[in-house]
């Protein structure tokens, strides 16, 4: 059977991978979807989409259909284009101590939203960072996965600072809506040293 669920693979130096996918479901239907998921041995499946971009709301559960497969999920939605929010820094630092306790012992993390591209991206480009790769390796790996990787320079920042400026007051220079500037003029040149 060829693969329709396509799955961008950034390899590991230990054996282990970060895969980058699109919704199941969405392009194809959802139980073809997970087999190839499963065919990719993931150890963990990561949801970075609200649950309204379900494909069939009353479809069946992703969690419960991979579970039943041996698979462990978590969910981390995020809006589309977007990063999270400095109050979700405690659920990311869990979150992100399971999916490098995996990746550490060479398991496979895959890691979905809508596309594939984005939110994924940004994620595996996270990860990548908080492994101790610099900013231009890790965006580089993660790119020569998938080119359309990591869609705004707000993901880029998330990516490459996670939640160390946190909200910051609002100003004529504030590159991003008010309501989380996490990046301003006044700290942008960090994001490309």
């Amino acid at each position: 059977m060829a693969q329709t669920y396509p799955i961008a693979t950034i390899p590991l130096n230990n054996g282990g991978r970060i895969g980058m996918a699109p919704l199941p479901g969405r392009f194809t239907c959802i139980f073809n979807d997970v087999e190839e998921i499963t065919d990719w041995f993931p150890q963990i499946v990561v949801s970075l989409t609200l649950p309204s971009e379900a494909v069939k709301p009353e479809g069946p559960d992703l969690g419960e259909l991979l579970s039943e497969r041996g698979i462990s999920w978590y969910g981390f939605p995020l809006k589309d284009f977007d990063i999270p929010k400095p109050h979700s820094k405690s659920v990311w630092d869990e979150l992100s101590t399971v999916l490098h306790d995996c990746l550490n012992h060479g398991g496979s993390v895959m890691l979905h939203c809508r596309g594939g591209c984005g939110r994924s991206g940004m994620v595996a480009l996270r990860l990548l960072r908080e492994r101790g790769l610099t900013r231009k390796r890790a965006l580089q790996d993660v790119r020569a996965a998938q080119p359309f990787a990591v869609e705004t320079e707000h993901q880029l920042g998330w990516g490459n600072f996670g939640f160390e400026y946190g909200p910051t007051p609002s100003s004529a220079g504030a590159w991003y809506d008010d309501a989380n500037p996490i990046m301003t003029s006044d700290n942008a040149a960090i994001l490309y040293r």
